[in-house]
Order: structure tokens, then sequence, then C-alpha cells
């Protein structure tokens, strides 16, 4: 019961952070009477919920202090997470303007866009190799090709199913080309709704994250004087 455990969570986390003597009696946390065993230097921590489904978005406007998102496309952000966010966020009588909403964009950086796009195809189908959960995110139109990217994904053709992914399918869900091109995706995600984005590099290594921060901070910032 993820969401009746989320939930409880939610409240067990809130009450524990004050530092007061605090019980709890739920259906999954239960027989709880203690308190932190250090002195907290702030009595409200903001809690933000991760996911991308529509009931645990409502739950973030509900209950939590923002949601977190990650691997789908500004579009979805636009037309249904930010609005479901919202909107359950008015409905529990608070103000939505309030809450954070904050994108995971993987980031593939290069001055060669053909680089970078490989980069990105690898990554999305390493994201379908075990899960099909993506469909509940894009358009009807592509639920063919995720399906066919995960059962190449599924009999260990990782190279068939990186070669056979699209590029529309790949650049909805991940920033990659240019510095500039990278910049414009993530602004995107701004344009969208969200409150922050937060770019996650790959390839993963040291030295890639380094070059993926020399090269967008200054197209980040040219992006910032334009818009």
């Amino acid at each position: 019961a993820p969401l009746r455990r989320l939930r409880e969570y939610l409240s067990f986390i809130r009450m524990a952070s004050t530092g007061q003597p605090f019980t709890h009696e739920g259906l999954v946390f239960h027989g709880v009477d203690t308190r932190l065993q250090v002195e907290p230097l702030r009595v409200s921590i903001p809690i933000h919920v991760a996911g991308e489904r529509p009931r645990i978005i409502a739950l973030a406007g509900e209950l939590a202090d923002g949601l977190i998102i990650n691997v789908v496309s500004a579009d979805y952000i636009a037309r249904f997470a930010r609005p479901q966010l919202r909107s359950s966020a008015e409905q529990s009588g608070r103000d939505p303007d309030q809450l954070e909403l904050t994108a995971l964009v993987t980031c593939c950086v290069s001055e060669e866009p053909d680089e970078a796009l490989g980069w990105a195809r690898s990554m999305l189908v390493h994201r379908l190799r075990r899960s099909l959960k993506m469909l509940d995110t894009q358009p009807e139109e592509r639920h063919e090709e995720i399906r066919q990217l995960h059962g190449l994904m599924v009999a260990g053709r990782h190279e068939q199913a990186a070669a056979s992914a699209s590029e529309a399918l790949v650049r909805s869900v991940i920033a990659a080309g240019t510095p500039e091109q990278v910049a414009a995706a993530i602004g995107q995600y701004a344009e969208a709704g969200c409150t922050r984005v937060v770019a996650a590099t790959y390839p993963r290594g040291r030295a890639d994250i380094e070059r993926t921060i020399a090269a967008l901070v200054p197209a980040l910032s040219r992006y910032g004087e334009m818009n």
C-alpha cells in the first residue's frame, strides 16, 4: 500500500522533525511513542515527494512542500503534472504557489550533437530495461515504440535498442546536444512551470560532470538573459 505508507510517513516525519515528543498510531506505522535524540536546527523541514503518476502527484499537492519529477517531458509537466499538483493543493485548502516543482533532467552535452544524441539514446533505453512506466507519461502514439524498445532491452539487445530509439522520443525526456541546445531544453521545463530544474549529467564520470558544468553555466546565463 505505497500511498497509505507515504501518507503516514509524511505525517510521521513532520511530527518527528519538530523535536517534540510525539505518538503515531496508523495502519502502517503503529505503537510509536518517541522523540528525536537531537535538537533540530529548525522545526519545519520541507518535505518533497518524488513521483510521476497521478495519485503520487495529488498526494504531494495535498501534504508535501513540493514534487520532484523525473524522466518526463516538459509537455507532460505543463499539461498534467503541474495542474494536478496545483489542483490537489487548492482542494486541500493550501496555496499552490507555495509548493516547489522540481524536474530532474538528464543532460547529454557535447559540441558534437550526434555524440550527445548517442549518449541520450543509450540512457533512454537503459531506463526501459526493467519497466514500462514511461507509458504513463508519454502520449499514446509513442507507446508502441516504447514497448518495442523495452522488449529489445529485456532480450539483452541494448545496442539495437539504442540505435532504434527515435530522436523525438529521446529528446522528449533528455536534453541532448550542444550547450546552447541543452540550455534551451532546460528552459522548456522552467517555462512548463518548474520552480527548480536539476541537471543530471550523462555520462556520469567525474570528468563528464566537470565538462558539463563548464559548458552549461555560460549557456544557461545567456539563456536567462534572452528570457
